[in-house]
């Protein structure tokens, strides 16, 4: 009994374990079955929520795609699929990356790179290849970041911006319009900065108006500048903007930089520029002036709001055709307060026309779906609205229709532009038959040819062919002359879509057609383009005429010897000098641009230039006046000034020439001194003739005396006899007496005197010389005769006494020259030697060695003394005019010179010197034997 007590209470706690473990058995039955029911609710509704998210995907007009960390798509939606013309199957796998614009895919990546970052998120604009071709779309991506942080996939959701982008292109153009708008209107216009004051830009036309330059008015204010008659006036008026935001018309008086004081109408606006604001103001200026009839108007409206999204429709019909599904935007546009007034009726009641629903829903039946089929909805006020829907079938998942959905759209804009663009292209196509200028009009075919598809009524006329018959050739075939070259590719490229337009001038000749063209091409459609042409063959010769004539001004200007300057007319301020003028005046260019020659004390007497300008501006023709230029170092030169007005680019400027006188002066003094030696040697040639009458006589008399003294002569002995004279006697007596010596000497005298006469005579018959071939030995000898005749009292020279070595080479050859103008060269050579020695050191032996040979140019001639010789300095200046070292009154300066000028000019010859100081001078001469080489031409000495 003790024992089956203990077993009965282990049997009892045993059974009441059992039966705990049986009713946590139930509960947790109960609990997974709860468990097991919450997760299958769960389940339906996952699969209820991915369905309707599959069904809001699919009939989005937005784009998704899931792609994983390289880009590669996992996922498009079939919005996507039908913008860029592919299948899901193309797609899936392969990277996006090839569709973006070449330009784009660096900013892609870089959205790319910041999804890294938290809060892996990013905003790209990007082109892609679309089957309308290149489209900007905007895309929100989010990154899936996987257990690890990394990112397992990318979701992105685009947008179509084209239209967009073409708004903000059109507000770019917009603001260009407005700044070419504004520096070229016709009135006074300036902007502001409102809280400054200060002026931010002016156009030219109140520049003009007011007098200050643009850069005296840029940053400061209307005060700094000083053109308010009262600044009260502008304080009132900035209260007055400040508080209105505009004003018109306010009454005003300001003052112009020459102090004229003038009224105003003064008009301002704020308006926003570049984001910031800024008042616009205008100046109608009545005083005394004609009332401008143009205003400043708004080019166009500098900002419009921008769409930001296109809201479609969403809608679901059941099996019945009742509504049980339309997202908000479909109550606002027809019309209802909130989705919930549409749900439960019939679709028709939508319908504008319900026998259109049932052909609808036959297409949709015969083709499973439909795309952009337009169709006119009711609205609520029964008034229609044109939509286009894409629509088709869905089902339960044993495949059973359940009804219709998809999507509309409101395209009562879309077809309100087409019929502006209809109207547009009506437009176009007036203007096109109405233009001046030719148009040609060409599609790309589908092998590349560029083909012409028709011309306007100008191209027949300007180009004077009928375009018809050239109609479907290809651009090689209609216009031959364009093959080879690069033009037909470039219309090609455009027709393509590689540039917009591109403008070129061009010359063209095919044998029926010839000129210079400028030429327009710019797409008009997909693989279309046209051309805009001018003939302009006229202006480009005008052109090329105007080029020229400014090329040979410029050279004029800059190659002119005469020194010339273009300066301002009112100001003086020199605006550009050639390079003789800067030669002349010794300042470099940059000292005297934009300088006057006033300030640069060029002109010694300013009297005469003011004179000279004075008379051009009365009379339009300056003269030549003569003037002394101060030049940089001081020195004064004496100048002819002549002066006239001339335009260019549209400005007046006054266009000087300087001429310098020195050398005119120069010239003078040497023709003077010709002259004089012009009458010196028509003197000599008198008192010569003269000399040679009794000097015949003496000659012809002494003959006679020796004839008649003659013991032999029998008229003599027959004279002797008859008056009782002994002729043997008398003979004797003569001889003792040396009678008949001094007859001979007399008579030698006489025929000495004869022939220094007669090279005189020659001498002075110079302008009656001719050229021969001349030998030089003969030359030499009569220039040596002519020395010897050659006394200088005054030096106390005599040339007898100094030694003349002649060293002549064997067989010279002969010269074609005028032998007295040599002749000339050789004696003042001659002369040169015999004075240089005079007036040095005596010598041992005064010596000069004339030294004759043949050369390949000729015959050399050398003439070489002892004397004291010359420097450096000297001998640089030797064949300068009237340049002499000998003391004031003995000599002109100018032999050398006439010597060089005959030898070098008058028979193409050379001449130079070499001598040393101390050692001597030699003078070399060389002479062509070619009677063409010897015409003349100046050939420099060595």
């Amino acid at each position: 009994m003790a024992i089956g007590i203990p077993v009965l209470l282990g049997f009892a706690s045993l059974s009441v374990a059992l039966a705990a473990v049986v009713v946590w058995n139930l509960r947790l039955r109960g609990k997974v079955r709860a468990k097991t029911a919450e997760l299958e609710a769960s389940l339906r509704a996952s699969v209820e929520r991915e369905d309707n998210y599959r069904l809001l995907v699919e009939h989005q007009t937005d784009l998704v795609v899931k792609v994983d960390s390289e880009g590669r798509f996992l996922y498009v939606s079939p919005t996507y699929c039908r913008v860029f013309g592919r299948s899901e199957e193309e797609l899936l796998g392969r990277a996006f990356m090839p569709l973006v614009h070449e330009d784009d895919r660096q900013s892609t990546r870089e959205a790319m790179q910041a999804l890294l970052v938290p809060p892996h998120t990013a905003y790209l604009e990007q082109r892609a290849m679309t089957v309308d071709g290149w489209r900007w779309f905007a895309w929100n991506d989010s990154a899936v970041l996987g257990p690890d942080g990394k990112i397992r996939e990318i979701i992105g959701v685009g947008r179509d911006i084209t239209e967009r982008k073409e708004a903000e292109e059109l507000l770019r153009l917009s603001e260009e319009r407005f700044a070419k708008a504004f520096h070229s209107s016709p009135a006074p216009l300036v902007i502001s900065d409102i809280e400054s004051g200060r002026f931010i830009d002016v156009n030219a036309r109140w520049v003009e108006m007011l007098g200050f330059a643009k850069e005296e008015q840029i940053g400061r204010t209307s005060k700094e500048v000083g053109i308010w008659a009262d600044p009260a006036q502008r304080d009132n008026a900035i209260a007055l903007i400040r508080s209105q935001g505009h004003f018109k018309e306010f009454p005003i008086e300001f003052m112009t930089r020459d102090g004229q004081i003038r009224s105003a109408l003064w008009s301002a606006e704020v308006i926003s520029l570049q984001g910031r604001e800024v008042m616009l103001s205008l100046l109608f200026d009545y005083t005394g002036r004609k009332r401008t009839e143009e205003a400043l108007r708004e080019s166009e409206s500098r900002y419009r709001s921008v769409v930001d999204n296109i809201q479609d429709v969403f809608y679901r019909t059941d099996a019945a055709g009742l509504l049980v599904m339309v997202s908000p935007s479909g109550a606002r546009l027809l019309g209802y307060d909130s989705p919930d007034e549409m749900f439960g009726r019939p679709n028709e009641t939508f319908w504008y026309d319900p026998v259109k629903r049932a052909e609808f829903l036959g297409l949709i039946r015969t083709h499973g779906r439909v795309s952009d089929y337009e169709v006119t909805l009711k609205r609520r006020d029964g008034r229609p609205v044109l939509v286009a829907t894409s629509s088709g079938l869905y089902f339960d998942a044993q495949g059973n229709a359940l009804g219709v959905e998809g999507i509309f759209r409101d395209i009562a804009e879309r077809k309100r532009a087409e019929e502006a663009l209809r109207v547009s292209e009506e437009r176009f196509r007036s203007i096109v038959e109405a233009s001046p200028m030719g148009m040609h009009f060409y599609r790309l075919d589908e092998g590349g040819r560029l083909i012409l598809d028709g011309a306007n009524p100008s191209a027949d006329t300007m180009l004077g062919i009928d375009h018809a018959s050239l109609a479907g050739l290809a651009i090689e075939e209609a216009f031959p002359g364009l093959a080879g070259t690069d033009i037909p590719e470039m219309y090609r490229r455009v027709a393509r879509g590689e540039f917009e337009s591109q403008f070129f001038e061009t010359a063209y000749d095919d044998g029926r057609i010839c000129g210079f063209y400028s030429v327009t091409v710019f797409r008009i459609g997909t693989d279309a383009v046209a051309t805009a042409y001018l003939d302009i063959t006229d202006r480009r010769r005008s052109e090329e005429l105007l080029r020229q004539s400014e090329e040979k001004f410029s050279q004029l200007f800059r190659l002119s010897p005469y020194a010339i300057s273009l300066s301002d007319p009112e100001s003086g301020l020199i605006v550009d000098v050639n390079d003789a003028f800067v030669q002349l005046s010794g300042y470099a260019r940059d000292e005297l641009l934009g300088r006057t020659s006033l300030e640069l004390g060029l002109i010694v007497d300013p009297s005469k230039r003011a004179g000279m300008v004075e008379r051009l501006q009365k009379t339009g023709q300056g003269g030549s006046v003569e003037m002394e230029v101060r030049c940089k170092d001081g020195s004064l030169i004496p100048c002819s000034v002549s002066c006239q007005f001339v335009t260019i680019d549209r400005r007046s400027f006054m266009l000087s020439v300087t001429r310098d006188l020195t050398e005119t002066r120069r010239m003078q003094e040497i023709m003077i001194q010709t002259e004089k030696m012009v009458s010196v040697g028509g003197i000599a040639a008198g008192i010569a003739h003269e000399i040679n009458n009794p000097l015949g006589i003496i000659v012809q008399s002494a003959q006679n005396l020796v004839l008649r003294t003659r013991p032999d002569f029998r008229r003599n002995i027959e004279v002797a006899e008859g008056i009782g004279l002994d002729m043997a006697l008398l003979e004797k007596y003569m001889s003792e007496r040396k009678i008949l010596s001094f007859v001979v000497d007399m008579q030698a005298a006489a025929v000495r005197a004869a022939d220094i006469i007669r090279h005189m005579l020659d001498f002075s018959r110079r302008s009656e010389s001719r050229r021969t071939a001349c030998s030089v030995d003969v030359l030499v000898e009569r220039a040596v005769e002519l020395a010897r005749s050659d006394y200088d009292l005054k030096k106390s020279y005599d040339f007898r006494k100094i030694e003349i070595v002649r060293e002549f080479a064997d067989g010279l050859r002969q010269v074609h020259c005028t032998e007295t103008e040599i002749e000339q060269v050789l004696l003042n050579l001659l002369r040169n030697a015999a004075q240089a020695m005079a007036t040095s050191e005596p010598a041992e032996c005064p010596r000069i060695v004339i030294r004759a040979a043949n050369v390949e140019s000729g015959v050399r001639i050398e003439v070489e003394d002892n004397g004291p010789g010359m420097a450096p300095a000297v001998q640089r200046r030797i064949f300068e005019p009237f340049y002499t070292t000998k003391p004031p009154g003995v000599g002109t300066g100018l032999g050398l010179s006439v010597s060089y000028f005959i030898v070098t000019r008058g028979h193409g010859g050379r001449m130079w010197v070499e001598s040393e100081p101390g050692a001597g001078a030699k003078f070399i001469v060389e002479l062509p034997c070619d009677a063409a080489a010897a015409t003349g031409g100046d050939r420099p000495g060595a």
